[in-house]
């Protein structure tokens, strides 16, 4: 959706009852509440109130339909490429950790989903999995299908829609890494893996580790609330923070067992090459992992 307001375009997107708006600096004092909530300049939340503390009724903006709001991931595609190939927290922290927790996949049919420029799906084909990677960058797709050309499957697929292409029971084995926070219907998109899986197959996932989240942004560690954030300079992202209590009940709406929980450890390479990230994720976990079952009856 996009929001007009005295002359001036906002997008929006969001689930009710939370509707986030990117508006510049200046004009923050004058947009109000589009909804319950309203997102702006830096990540900065209101509730009905300006930053100057008036409540103050503005005429209620005229919102029309259009598209979502550019994702940065297809505007920082290659650049993420880039980074996620060789960086501490992607390529020595939480990639090792997941593909151990992943465990053999040898002629197993994988969703990789969110599966970005194709980095596990490289490793997992090259293990002797059938990969099948969806990510709704389109430029993500194209590094995928450029880097493993036809030794996977790829195609553009929003996570917030359903798998309508996949029938159910087509994977032995689901991926999702460092996804799920970004997605804002985690147990409909939790719930369409769940169907795709053999009764018994895995979803293997990682997030935020919710300490790290409460110890970076502050509030109450309970909060299930979105959150925007400038990383690397200028990649503008959203995502959700939410306490591992709300993640288990999304998990179980969904249908999955919990069978293993892992919070990784820091490993002897990313000491010699980051040693000042090595320390810090020696004291505080950054993520989580969880290996998932799509129980049998």
């Amino acid at each position: 959706m996009r929001i007009e307001f005295r002359g001036k375009v906002w997008q929006w997107r969001g689930p009710a009852p939370f509707y986030f708006v990117t508006v510049p600096a200046e004009d923050s004092r004058e947009l109000k509440a589009v909804s319950a909530a309203v997102t702006y300049g830096w990540g900065m939340r209101c509730r009905s109130r300006s930053r100057s503390g008036r409540c103050d009724v503005l005429p209620a903006p005229r919102a029309v339909p259009c598209g979502d709001m550019p994702s940065v991931w297809e505007n920082k595609a290659e650049a993420y490429a880039r980074h996620a190939a060789d960086s501490a927290y992607n390529a020595l922290y939480e990639r090792p950790a997941m593909l151990e927790l992943i465990g053999p996949v040898a002629g197993r049919e994988v969703l990789d989903a969110g599966c970005g420029p194709g980095l596990y799906a490289e490793e997992l084909v090259r293990r002797g999995a059938k990969v099948t990677g969806i990510d709704g960058s389109p430029t993500m797709i194209e590094l995928a299908h450029a880097r493993l050309g036809e030794r996977a499957r790829f195609r553009v697929h929003d996570l917030d829609t359903p798998l309508a292409w996949a029938a159910d029971g087509s994977f032995d084995l689901a991926v999702m890494a460092l996804v799920i926070h970004h997605v804002d219907d985690r147990v409909a998109l939790l719930r369409e893996v769940h169907r795709v899986l053999r009764p018994g197959g895995h979803l293997v996932l990682s997030t935020h580790h919710p300490m790290a989240d409460w110890l970076r942004l502050g509030g109450s560690y309970f909060d299930v609330a979105p959150v925007e954030e400038v990383w690397r300079e200028d990649w503008v992202v959203r995502f959700w923070r939410l306490p591992l209590d709300a993640t288990s009940a999304e998990i179980a709406a969904a249908g999955f067992l919990v069978e293993r929980i892992v919070e990784p450890r820091p490993s002897e390479e990313l000491a010699r090459r980051f040693p000042e990230v090595h320390a810090k994720l020696a004291e505080r976990p950054s993520f989580i992992l969880f290996r998932l079952l799509r129980p049998a009856t």
